[in-house]
């Protein structure tokens, strides 16, 4: 058999195996992993025994004593596509709620980690301190694959999933940046420079976070050039995992475990919209596969190392010498759970964790791959002494497996002493609400199915027992729970569903990537909200985005400032946008709550939520009103452009039910579906907007300037300038010093003064008084929609004056009428 043969069949047969350990693995109620590792000794132990049973199993054992994978197998072939797969499903809004917890575990325990595990085994083993420091950092990566398959089976609360998973993702790069400086000490290579060893760690990790980031959204930009071949898609998403690490660690210098989970949060945040509708399910089927068998090699294959490894060096001292490392980064990772993460509470960088959630995080730190990947790395390294070499690797893998065969078998009796294998009360709500609710549906359908067959008289017998009660969530929680927790249950209940929309509306191809980029995040702020707030909180950040964000104000900032229109226009244009699709969302969601919001939480609760969904509805409508009115083309351009796009959806669906009925040929399918994708494509772009801001136009709207000579009108457009007015926005404030006055080329403002309130509209005049006379500002001028202003400072409007008569004489004389119009309503209070 050639050697290629050789590994292929070695690694399917691996395979194989492992898909027959995983429901082994639930029959015996143990994690996967641990079941993995048991096999991986005895196939290990064969191995080192030399058995060689006749037949297909002992081609099988020859084959694998030949497969000789080596640590940078381990790294570069099966460490990205784990850490690719964690931070693809990662809720990457709930890590960055637990970010300081995450931090303080993925990087600070692992320092802490490294410090204790080295100090304490140089004073009882007799190796050298760099040595004993090596090994620290070596075991003080967890790998939370066991951990989080309990949780999944147990049903941990969410929140300390995440902080696990979160610290995994992360520690593997610290613990890595420690190993390199470490081993170059062992190894003679490097001299000791704690300065450029703080700096060589930090920049590290930033250096990936800024690779990661990057090489994440070109690789998202890619894939949305070339949407509807989900092949392609998928295939680019597994080669910015591997081209990522490899890049980042052999060419960047930077940490290439840090780049990848970097990488795939950006493609979990904003995979979604980028690829082909309907293709993200495939693209996470996908990478769940590789994850599975990159997790099942990996933990078989360096399960099978550790036999040989205490074979070829073995010594009694090792298995005590792993017992007191397990012991020491026990306590190391206690010290900084009890010790130092208070004191990150108390400064208000983290939210306080829970005593059970401490003791889990304590005693759930197992180690796994890349342990022993370093381990075997340290082996084979020809520049490390050979007296050490069996010692590092014997110790790291015997704690190693301790891990995996002490503390993964007793998590779960742990999780039930602290009651963390039972709901929380929303969700134990939620539970027996959707039971009830269901239950009684299918007593009805089944009522009718019975009738139908004549077997009506068995109705009965699927009588189940009330979903309250059953449960195990905490005592008190019944049919009648607190008004506050089914009103958090609708509010997370509308949130997630509102989200769901958004997605469903891009799937569909109703709007673009970035507008539901844009209410999907809109969406996330609002559950977080209700979250940590309630109704208060969810009401808030529901009517922020009517508000102007903070790109919205940048353009506008740019625009006044340089004169540049091109990020205004972008800006209003996608708020247009968005606002549609907000309230035809808004729309769906009544529904949707008068259905089935109503059935979870009652009509007392979803009455309330109709309320705010309408005042979201007004504020809305109130938003596009004013767009409309200032920019009615381009609003009818927009609406016409959503009608074409559900038009077009609707043909796309008639061919395709013509096809799936035989009508039409595959190749008439094809070029009838090419036509529609062209089509699509050109409703991509959007409609040209008119600002309404050329200077020439504004300045004829303006019936001040219409008799000015030529002469004049030039001197006039060198010295204004074009600003657009945003609704609410206070352009002029009372009692300010006034540089500067406005004529209206369009839209319409309110002047609020102490002695009247009046309404200017297009072609007049405010803010003259202010600079005539050198006084304050005597009223508040508020834009009531969008305003198109010509502006003119106090240095340009005393030259105009000289140089032009006729104009000091027409603005003199708005000033004396607008003075005499504030006396007379003075004098009328």
């Amino acid at each position: 058999m050639s050697q290629v043969a050789s590994v292929v069949f070695g690694l399917a047969a691996l395979l194989a195996l492992a898909s027959l350990l995983l429901p082994l693995s639930r029959r015996l109620n143990l994690p996967y992993t641990v079941v993995l590792a048991l096999a991986g000794l005895g196939l290990g132990t064969a191995l080192v025994t030399g058995v060689t049973p006749p037949g297909l199993a002992g081609g099988f054992l020859t084959t694998l004593r030949g497969l000789g994978l080596s640590s940078d197998a381990f790294l570069y072939l099966f460490l990205p596509p784990l850490l690719f797969h964690a931070g693809l499903t990662i809720d990457s809004r709930r890590l960055m709620d637990d970010i300081g917890p995450v931090i303080v575990l993925a990087v600070v325990a692992v320092l802490v980690c490294t410090l204790a595990v080295g100090f304490g085994l140089a004073a009882v083993s007799g190796h050298g301190l760099a040595v004993c420091l090596l090994i620290g950092a070596i075991v003080s990566t967890t790998d939370s694959s066991a951990i989080v398959a309990i949780f999944r089976t147990m049903g941990a609360p969410r929140r300390l999933t995440i902080i696990v998973e979160g610290e995994s993702l992360f520690n593997d790069a610290a613990a890595i940046a420690s190993f390199v400086l470490l081993l170059g000490i062992v190894t003679a290579s490097a001299e000791p420079r704690p300065g450029s060893a703080v700096l060589s760690f930090t920049g590290g990790l930033l250096g990936g976070v800024a690779f990661g980031w990057l090489a994440g959204r070109l690789t998202a930009a890619l894939i949305a050039g070339i949407r509807s071949v989900p092949v392609a898609e998928v295939t680019l998403t597994v080669a910015l995992a591997y081209l990522t690490f490899y890049f980042a660690e052999d060419h960047l210098g930077v940490s290439g475990i840090t780049a990848v989970v970097v990488a795939a949060m950006v493609m979990g945040g904003e995979g979604r919209t980028r690829i082909s509708p309907g293709g993200w399910g495939n693209l996470q089927q996908t990478w769940a596969q590789l994850d599975f068998w990159a997790t099942s090699l990996v933990f078989t294959l360096a399960a099978m190392l550790a036999p040989s490894a205490f074979a070829e060096g073995m010594r009694a001292e090792y298995l005590w010498l792993s017992l007191a490392v397990f012991v020491l980064a026990f306590l190391a990772r206690g010290f900084v759970l009890y010790g130092l993460m208070p004191a990150l509470t108390l400064v208000g960088i983290a939210e306080p964790i829970s005593r059970g959630y401490k003791a889990v995080i304590w005693w759930g730190g197992m180690r796994g791959a890349v342990t022993m990947a370093l381990a075997l790395s340290v082996s084979e390294n020809p520049a490390v002494p050979e007296e050490v070499k069996p010692f590092v690797f014997a110790v790291s893998t015997g704690f190693t497996l301790m891990t995996l065969f002490i503390m993964a078998p007793t998590l779960r009796p742990l999780m039930k002493l602290m009651s963390l294998d039972r709901l929380t009360r929303s969700d134990v709500l939620v539970r027996d609400r959707v039971m009830a609710l269901a239950r009684e549906r299918v007593r009805g359908r089944l009522g009718d199915i019975l009738r139908d067959i004549d077997l009506n008289r068995y109705a009965a017998r699927f009588d189940p027992p009330n979903a309250a009660g059953e449960g195990d969530g905490p005592r008190g929680v019944g049919s009648s729970p607190p008004l506050s927790e089914l009103e958090r249950v609708g509010l997370l209940t509308l949130a997630n569903r509102e989200a769901e929309l958004y997605l469903d509306y891009f799937a569909r191809g109703i709007v673009g990537r970035r507008t539901s980029d844009v209410l999907r995040a809109h969406a996330g702020r609002m559950k977080d909200a209700a979250k940590v707030g309630g109704f208060p909180a969810y009401c808030r950040a529901a009517t922020r985005y009517c508000d102007f964000p903070r790109a919205f104000r940048l353009a506008l900032f740019v625009h006044r400032w340089t004169g540049w229109s091109g990020l205004l226009k972008a800006a209003i244009a996608e708020r247009f946008e968005v606002l549609l699709v907000l309230d035809r969302a808004l729309r769906d969601l009544r529904s949707y709550n008068a259905v089935s919001v109503t059935a979870l939480v009652g009509k007392t609760i979803s009455e309330r939520l109709r309320g705010e969904i309408q005042a979201r509805q007004e504020q809305v409508a109130g938003a596009l009103a004013a767009l409309d009115l200032q920019y009615p083309i381009f609003a009818e351009s927009l609406r016409i452009r959503y009608v074409e796009r559900i038009g077009l959806l609707l043909e796309e669906a008639e061919y395709r039910a013509q096809f799936e009925q035989s009508v039409i040929s595959g190749e008439v399918f094809e070029d009838l579906s090419e036509r529609l994708h062209q089509r699509l494509e050109a409703l991509e772009r959007r409609p040209a907007l008119d600002l309404g801001l050329s200077l020439s136009a504004m300045l004829r709207s303006v019936p001040l300037f219409a008799e000015a000579d030529p002469r004049t009108l030039e001197r006039i457009a060198r010295a204004c300038r074009p600003e657009l007015a945003v609704p609410g926005r206070r352009i002029i404030e009372r009692g300010t010093r006034g540089d500067r006055m406005y004529f209206i080329a369009a839209g319409a403002v309110r002047v609020e003064a102490p002695e009247r309130t009046i309404r200017l509209t297009s072609g007049q005049v405010f803010g003259e008084l202010a600079l005539l006379n050198d006084t304050p500002r005597s009223a508040d001028v508020i834009a009531e929609g969008y305003v198109n202003l010509l502006v003119l400072h106090r240095r340009d409007l005393a030259g105009l004056m000289r140089s032009s008569p006729d104009l000091r004489r027409h603005i003199e004389a708005i000033a004396r009428d607008r003075l005499r119009e504030n006396e007379e309503a003075r004098a009328a209070r």
